[in-house]
Protein backbone atom coordinates (compact mmCIF):
# COMPACT_ATOMS: atom_id res chain seq x y z
CA UNK A 1 0.00 0.00 0.00
CA UNK A 2 1.07 3.33 -1.04
CA UNK A 3 1.57 6.39 1.19
CA UNK A 4 -1.42 8.85 1.69
CA UNK A 5 -0.54 12.34 1.01
CA UNK A 6 -3.38 14.31 2.28
CA UNK A 7 -4.74 17.22 0.98
CA UNK A 8 -5.40 19.74 3.98
CA UNK A 9 -7.80 21.95 4.46
CA UNK A 10 -6.93 25.44 6.01
CA UNK A 11 -6.84 25.58 9.95
CA UNK A 12 -10.43 26.73 11.63
CA UNK A 13 -10.26 29.86 13.70
CA UNK A 14 -11.36 28.84 17.10
CA UNK A 15 -14.83 29.56 17.43
CA UNK A 16 -15.88 30.61 20.97
CA UNK A 17 -17.83 28.15 22.69
CA UNK A 18 -20.28 29.65 25.32
CA UNK A 19 -23.19 31.87 23.89
CA UNK A 20 -23.56 33.54 27.29
CA UNK A 21 -20.74 35.08 26.59
CA UNK A 22 -20.49 37.90 23.33
CA UNK A 23 -20.38 35.42 20.28
CA UNK A 24 -17.81 37.33 17.59
CA UNK A 25 -19.53 36.73 14.57
CA UNK A 26 -17.62 37.38 10.77
CA UNK A 27 -19.82 38.82 8.03
CA UNK A 28 -21.63 36.33 6.23
CA UNK A 29 -20.13 36.68 2.60
CA UNK A 30 -21.98 37.59 -0.83
CA UNK A 31 -21.52 34.50 -2.49
CA UNK A 32 -20.50 30.81 -0.28
CA UNK A 33 -17.94 29.74 -2.78
CA UNK A 34 -17.73 26.04 -3.03
CA UNK A 35 -14.29 24.17 -1.44
CA UNK A 36 -12.08 22.73 -3.48
CA UNK A 37 -12.76 18.96 -4.56
CA UNK A 38 -9.45 17.41 -3.96
CA UNK A 39 -8.78 14.08 -2.69
CA UNK A 40 -6.53 11.59 -1.81
CA UNK A 41 -7.00 8.01 -3.82
CA UNK A 42 -6.29 4.75 -1.88
CA UNK A 43 -7.11 1.22 -3.83
CA UNK A 44 -9.08 -1.03 -0.84
CA UNK A 45 -10.67 -4.16 -1.91
CA UNK A 46 -11.10 -3.14 -5.54
CA UNK A 47 -12.39 0.26 -4.51
CA UNK A 48 -11.66 3.70 -4.74
CA UNK A 49 -11.63 5.85 -1.36
CA UNK A 50 -11.53 9.30 -1.74
CA UNK A 51 -11.02 12.25 1.45
CA UNK A 52 -10.48 15.53 2.21
CA UNK A 53 -8.82 15.88 5.61
CA UNK A 54 -7.55 18.40 8.33
CA UNK A 55 -3.99 18.19 8.76
CA UNK A 56 -5.14 17.26 12.42
CA UNK A 57 -6.57 13.74 11.32
CA UNK A 58 -4.05 10.88 10.27
CA UNK A 59 -5.26 8.70 7.07
CA UNK A 60 -3.91 5.11 7.28
CA UNK A 61 -4.64 1.37 6.65
CA UNK A 62 -7.77 1.41 9.49
CA UNK A 63 -9.80 4.60 8.67
CA UNK A 64 -9.98 3.43 4.97
CA UNK A 65 -11.44 0.00 5.72
CA UNK A 66 -13.48 2.19 8.20
CA UNK A 67 -14.52 4.34 5.82
CA UNK A 68 -15.50 1.17 3.17
CA UNK A 69 -17.28 -1.25 5.79
CA UNK A 70 -18.36 1.13 9.26
CA UNK A 71 -20.72 -1.40 9.98
CA UNK A 72 -18.60 -4.13 10.40
CA UNK A 73 -14.58 -2.16 11.25
CA UNK A 74 -13.34 -2.51 14.31
CA UNK A 75 -12.78 0.84 15.47
CA UNK A 76 -16.38 1.38 15.68
CA UNK A 77 -17.11 1.80 20.02
CA UNK A 78 -20.74 2.68 19.79
CA UNK A 79 -23.48 3.35 17.59
CA UNK A 80 -25.84 5.84 17.98
CA UNK A 81 -28.07 5.58 14.57
CA UNK A 82 -28.00 2.59 12.39
CA UNK A 83 -31.15 3.60 10.10
CA UNK A 84 -31.40 3.00 6.41
CA UNK A 85 -29.83 5.89 4.88
CA UNK A 86 -27.30 6.88 7.67
CA UNK A 87 -24.85 5.18 9.82
CA UNK A 88 -23.46 7.04 13.26
CA UNK A 89 -20.87 5.94 15.72
CA UNK A 90 -18.32 7.04 17.73
CA UNK A 91 -14.91 5.58 16.81
CA UNK A 92 -12.26 4.28 19.05
CA UNK A 93 -10.08 6.76 17.67
CA UNK A 94 -8.48 9.89 18.09
CA UNK A 95 -7.42 12.73 15.91
CA UNK A 96 -3.77 14.58 15.96
CA UNK A 97 -5.48 17.16 18.58
CA UNK A 98 -6.53 14.92 21.25
CA UNK A 99 -10.38 14.87 20.35
CA UNK A 100 -12.04 11.35 19.59
CA UNK A 101 -14.16 11.01 16.63
CA UNK A 102 -17.62 10.18 14.88
CA UNK A 103 -18.32 8.67 11.74
CA UNK A 104 -21.42 9.88 9.89
CA UNK A 105 -21.90 7.91 6.78
CA UNK A 106 -24.55 7.55 4.09
CA UNK A 107 -24.78 4.10 2.53
CA UNK A 108 -25.92 4.77 -1.09
CA UNK A 109 -27.80 1.33 -2.07
CA UNK A 110 -29.83 2.59 -4.61
CA UNK A 111 -28.68 4.18 -8.29
CA UNK A 112 -30.75 6.78 -7.50
CA UNK A 113 -29.04 8.02 -4.64
CA UNK A 114 -25.29 6.82 -5.97
CA UNK A 115 -26.19 9.43 -9.08
CA UNK A 116 -27.51 12.22 -6.31
CA UNK A 117 -24.39 11.16 -4.29
CA UNK A 118 -23.52 14.97 -3.66
CA UNK A 119 -27.11 15.53 -1.48
CA UNK A 120 -25.52 13.30 1.57
CA UNK A 121 -21.94 13.40 2.99
CA UNK A 122 -20.88 16.17 0.45
CA UNK A 123 -23.58 18.85 1.49
CA UNK A 124 -23.17 17.63 5.19
CA UNK A 125 -19.33 18.48 4.92
CA UNK A 126 -19.94 21.91 2.54
CA UNK A 127 -23.22 22.63 4.97
CA UNK A 128 -21.08 22.46 8.33
CA UNK A 129 -17.70 24.49 6.65
CA UNK A 130 -19.65 27.54 6.28
CA UNK A 131 -21.15 27.07 9.18
CA UNK A 132 -17.69 27.48 10.63
CA UNK A 133 -17.10 30.08 8.76
CA UNK A 134 -19.65 31.96 9.68
CA UNK A 135 -19.35 31.95 13.33
CA UNK A 136 -21.73 29.17 14.27
CA UNK A 137 -20.80 26.70 17.20
CA UNK A 138 -20.27 23.13 16.56
CA UNK A 139 -18.49 20.08 16.03
CA UNK A 140 -14.89 19.93 15.17
CA UNK A 141 -15.11 18.78 11.30
CA UNK A 142 -12.14 16.53 10.13
CA UNK A 143 -12.95 14.97 7.16
CA UNK A 144 -14.82 13.88 4.20
CA UNK A 145 -14.72 11.18 2.42
CA UNK A 146 -16.37 9.04 -0.70
CA UNK A 147 -16.48 5.36 -1.80
CA UNK A 148 -16.51 4.31 -5.03
CA UNK A 149 -17.35 1.28 -6.74
CA UNK A 150 -15.23 -0.78 -9.23
CA UNK A 151 -17.60 0.93 -11.65
CA UNK A 152 -17.11 4.23 -10.49
CA UNK A 153 -20.52 4.83 -8.81
CA UNK A 154 -20.01 5.83 -4.84
CA UNK A 155 -21.68 3.77 -2.84
CA UNK A 156 -20.82 5.42 -0.01
CA UNK A 157 -19.79 8.90 1.43
CA UNK A 158 -19.95 10.94 4.93
CA UNK A 159 -18.18 13.07 7.44
CA UNK A 160 -15.35 12.55 10.39
CA UNK A 161 -16.50 15.19 13.01
CA UNK A 162 -15.52 15.76 16.58
CA UNK A 163 -17.24 13.61 19.74
CA UNK A 164 -18.49 15.86 21.63
CA UNK A 165 -18.93 13.06 24.64
CA UNK A 166 -19.42 15.40 27.35
CA UNK A 167 -22.26 17.18 25.95
CA UNK A 168 -26.22 16.38 26.48
CA UNK A 169 -28.91 17.22 23.80
CA UNK A 170 -30.87 20.07 24.96
CA UNK A 171 -33.99 17.63 25.94
CA UNK A 172 -32.22 15.52 28.14
CA UNK A 173 -31.29 18.79 29.37
CA UNK A 174 -34.27 21.24 30.16
CA UNK A 175 -35.93 17.29 31.47
CA UNK A 176 -33.56 17.39 34.15
CA UNK A 177 -34.35 19.38 37.35
CA UNK A 178 -31.11 20.68 38.03
CA UNK A 179 -30.66 22.68 35.13
CA UNK A 180 -31.57 26.38 35.64
CA UNK A 181 -33.83 25.89 32.44
CA UNK A 182 -34.52 29.85 32.13
CA UNK A 183 -31.13 30.55 31.43
CA UNK A 184 -30.41 27.21 28.72
CA UNK A 185 -33.98 28.29 27.02
CA UNK A 186 -31.95 32.30 26.71
CA UNK A 187 -29.15 30.30 25.45
CA UNK A 188 -30.68 28.39 23.14
CA UNK A 189 -32.19 31.87 21.89
CA UNK A 190 -29.05 33.34 21.37
CA UNK A 191 -27.93 30.31 19.41
CA UNK A 192 -31.21 31.16 17.05
CA UNK A 193 -30.23 34.22 17.18
CA UNK A 194 -26.57 33.55 15.52
CA UNK A 195 -27.80 31.80 13.34
CA UNK A 196 -30.48 34.17 11.73
CA UNK A 197 -27.66 37.04 12.20
CA UNK A 198 -25.57 34.96 10.31
CA UNK A 199 -27.98 34.03 7.39
CA UNK A 200 -27.69 30.64 8.48
CA UNK A 201 -31.30 28.77 8.14
CA UNK A 202 -30.13 25.37 9.81
CA UNK A 203 -33.50 23.44 8.86
CA UNK A 204 -33.60 20.92 12.09
CA UNK A 205 -32.51 23.41 14.95
CA UNK A 206 -34.86 21.28 17.18
CA UNK A 207 -33.74 19.89 21.11
CA UNK A 208 -32.36 16.96 19.71
CA UNK A 209 -29.45 18.89 17.81
CA UNK A 210 -29.10 21.11 20.14
CA UNK A 211 -26.44 19.84 22.32
CA UNK A 212 -25.25 21.66 25.74
CA UNK A 213 -21.91 20.93 27.63
CA UNK A 214 -19.48 23.24 30.36
CA UNK A 215 -18.56 25.47 27.42
CA UNK A 216 -22.18 26.20 26.31
CA UNK A 217 -24.08 24.70 23.16
CA UNK A 218 -22.83 23.46 19.92
CA UNK A 219 -25.28 22.86 16.95
CA UNK A 220 -24.77 19.74 15.14
CA UNK A 221 -26.94 17.74 11.55
CA UNK A 222 -26.03 20.05 8.45
CA UNK A 223 -26.95 18.22 5.58
CA UNK A 224 -30.45 20.76 5.30
CA UNK A 225 -28.35 23.72 5.84
CA UNK A 226 -29.07 26.67 4.10
CA UNK A 227 -27.54 29.89 3.96
CA UNK A 228 -28.24 33.57 3.24
CA UNK A 229 -27.09 37.02 2.50
CA UNK A 230 -29.05 38.74 4.83
CA UNK A 231 -31.70 37.72 7.53
CA UNK A 232 -34.75 36.70 7.36
CA UNK A 233 -38.43 37.23 9.19
CA UNK A 234 -39.71 34.33 8.51
CA UNK A 235 -36.42 32.81 9.60
CA UNK A 236 -37.52 33.59 12.90
CA UNK A 237 -41.14 32.71 13.06
CA UNK A 238 -40.13 29.23 11.52
CA UNK A 239 -37.25 28.33 13.47
CA UNK A 240 -38.96 29.32 17.16
CA UNK A 241 -42.10 27.45 16.33
CA UNK A 242 -40.34 24.02 14.97
CA UNK A 243 -37.99 24.41 18.14
CA UNK A 244 -40.93 24.61 20.30
CA UNK A 245 -42.65 21.88 18.31
CA UNK A 246 -39.48 19.24 19.80
CA UNK A 247 -38.99 20.63 23.45
CA UNK A 248 -40.57 19.13 25.73
CA UNK A 249 -42.98 21.92 26.62
CA UNK A 250 -46.35 22.86 26.01
CA UNK A 251 -47.16 25.39 23.14
CA UNK A 252 -49.23 27.40 26.13
CA UNK A 253 -46.18 26.88 29.07
CA UNK A 254 -44.14 29.46 30.78
CA UNK A 255 -41.29 28.24 28.70
CA UNK A 256 -42.53 28.68 25.50
CA UNK A 257 -43.53 32.15 26.75
CA UNK A 258 -39.76 32.72 28.26
CA UNK A 259 -38.64 31.34 25.10
CA UNK A 260 -40.87 33.77 22.25
CA UNK A 261 -39.64 36.78 24.66
CA UNK A 262 -36.31 35.77 24.44
CA UNK A 263 -36.04 35.58 20.98
CA UNK A 264 -37.85 38.38 19.80
CA UNK A 265 -35.79 40.94 22.34
CA UNK A 266 -32.68 39.87 20.08
CA UNK A 267 -33.78 39.38 16.50
CA UNK A 268 -36.32 41.86 16.75
CA UNK A 269 -37.80 41.30 13.86
CA UNK A 270 -39.44 43.77 11.40
CA UNK A 271 -43.29 41.96 12.75
CA UNK A 272 -45.26 43.48 15.82
CA UNK A 273 -44.65 41.66 19.37
CA UNK A 274 -48.41 40.56 18.58
CA UNK A 275 -48.31 39.19 15.35
CA UNK A 276 -44.91 37.41 16.01
CA UNK A 277 -46.64 35.57 19.03
CA UNK A 278 -49.70 34.83 16.99
CA UNK A 279 -47.54 33.02 14.00
CA UNK A 280 -45.25 31.15 16.23
CA UNK A 281 -48.22 29.68 18.00
CA UNK A 282 -50.36 28.86 14.93
CA UNK A 283 -47.37 27.05 13.66
CA UNK A 284 -46.11 25.57 16.75
CA UNK A 285 -49.23 24.43 17.76
CA UNK A 286 -50.36 22.58 14.14
CA UNK A 287 -48.49 19.96 12.73
CA UNK A 288 -44.88 19.16 12.42
CA UNK A 289 -43.36 21.76 10.15
CA UNK A 290 -42.06 19.87 7.38
CA UNK A 291 -38.56 19.67 6.08
CA UNK A 292 -39.63 20.94 2.83
CA UNK A 293 -41.55 24.41 4.45
CA UNK A 294 -38.32 24.82 6.60
CA UNK A 295 -36.37 24.82 4.06
CA UNK A 296 -37.51 26.85 1.30
CA UNK A 297 -38.25 30.05 2.86
CA UNK A 298 -38.99 31.99 -0.57
CA UNK A 299 -42.16 29.98 -1.26
CA UNK A 300 -45.33 31.91 -1.12
CA UNK A 301 -46.58 30.19 2.57
CA UNK A 302 -43.76 32.31 3.85
CA UNK A 303 -44.09 36.14 2.05
CA UNK A 304 -47.40 36.69 4.39
CA UNK A 305 -44.82 36.26 7.31
CA UNK A 306 -42.88 38.92 6.43
CA UNK A 307 -45.10 41.83 5.91
CA UNK A 308 -45.69 43.49 9.48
Amino acid sequence: MEDLNVICLQPEEPILGSLRRPVRLRPAPASAPSYPMRYVEERLRAKNVYFLARQQLSIDRDVCRLVSSPQDCPLVRNVFKDAGRRFVAALDRTADDGKRLVIKAFPLRNLLAQLRWRRYGYREFCNHREAVCRGIPTAGLYAYFHVQNRFGFTESCGVLMEHLADYTTLREALLRETTDRWQTLADAAALLHACQAQGVNHIDASVDNILIGADGLRLIDWQYASFFDSPRVSQAVMQTAYFLQTSPFAADSREAACFKDEVYARVRPSLRRDRFDLLVDQLASGPRVSVRQRANLNRRVFQGLERP
